[in-house]
């Protein structure tokens, strides 16, 4: 019988003693923090910053603490940008205007609407947002002009926000101010056991949360880098896969369809479902001790987004990482049976 809760932030045993971090990154403290570098960098020649119309909120303040003007484009049902509609409705696209492209859950094919922007002679600068792909961020080859991460999505690091490109961009130097209170209560829940109290570690979580803000300007911490650098990479994406694919296969028998097709070599962050009482099967999980998250919340500045409003009234994103087996899916398909066949 499975005793231990599923979902929720990462949990570690220890810091790896130092190991060298291969791979030439510029490190910030965060994921958000990575794209504001990355605009602050091409601020003095920027027209315009084009968003999608579902995102996290974050890279929106993000983008507004850079003082550069921005919009929103349409996403397709496929979750890539209707780009026909985009350079007609939008016609001429600047050069100097920045597109930000959303590699959802580790994917979409970013490459391909790249490819569609050139031919129709769109060449503004674009960034690819890999904070949900961080197996295709570390890929060698990549069209965007910028591609940013953020390692705490994917793995357990207290921080980091990797971004690699040609271009010139700006080191940082100061000490992010999160980091201590994420890696303080990810070691505390590493270490739990049934007489912990919970809110020992999940107050540090939420105290490290609040201070993310105030830390555009900060590094990714030491601590980080050696997670980092010591994680089995290799063993995260076969086990994220592994889990995925029977969540698939579980799935298919309820006539549930993965948001987004997973095809064979993706590493999922997620797997990511519609349903209409999204809510109350989320619920339903919580009670079960499974917290699966929903991508994401819409503030109130955020309600005139299409895509955004449909998602975050149907949207839940599945756990199936690195810390789980295939026992912890089958209790998930297992709510979910209960849940969905009444």
């Amino acid at each position: 019988m499975r005793s231990r809760v599923i979902g929720g932030e990462f949990e570690l045993s220890s810091v790896s003693p130092i190991v060298p971090m291969q791979g030439d990154y510029y490190r910030y403290a965060s994921g958000r923090a990575a794209l504001y570098q990355i605009l602050m960098s091409i601020k003095l020649t920027t027209f315009k910053v084009w968003l999608p119309d579902w995102l996290c909120e974050s890279m929106i303040d993000a983008v507004r603490k850079t003082g550069i003007v921005y919009g929103y484009y349409s996403l397709d049902r496929n979750l890539r940008m209707d780009v026909q509609t985009f350079v007609e409705t939008n016609k001429p696209i600047s050069e100097h205007d920045v597109i930000v492209l959303v590699n959802y859950f580790g994917l979409i094919d970013v490459d391909r609407t790249i490819e569609e922007l050139r031919r129709l002679k769109v060449f503004s600068v674009v960034v690819e947002d890999d904070v949900q792909a961080m197996f295709s961020f570390l890929d060698d080859e990549h069209l965007a002009d910028y591609c940013f991460t953020s390692l705490r999505k994917s793995i357990a690091v207290p921080d980091g926000g990797l971004v690699r490109t040609k271009k010139e961009m700006l080191s940082v130097k100061s000490p992010n101010t999160f980091a201590g209170y994420k890696l303080h209560g990810a070691l505390i829940k590493g270490a739990a056991n049934e007489n912990t109290n919970d809110d020992d570690y999940l107050r540090l979580f939420e105290k490290g949360e609040d201070l993310i803000e105030q830390n555009y300007e900060s590094v990714m911490s030491d601590e980080a880098t050696r997670i980092f650098a010591a994680t089995d990479l290799e063993f995260v994406a076969k086990r994220r896969k592994v889990n995925a694919n029977y969540l698939i296969a579980e799935l298919s028998k309820l006539d549930i369809e993965p948001l987004l097709p997973i095809g064979e070599g993706i590493v999922p962050l997620f797997v990511p479902i519609l349903i209409d009482n999204r809510d109350e099967v989320r619920g339903k999980l919580r009670r079960n001790g499974i917290f699966c998250p929903v991508h994401w919340p819409l503030r109130d500045d955020m309600q005139q987004l299409p895509m955004g409003r449909v998602m975050a009234e149907k949207e839940l994103s599945l756990v199936v990482d690195q810390r789980y087996n295939m026992e912890d899916m089958q209790s998930i398909v297992e709510v979910l049976k209960k849940s969905l066949c009444k």
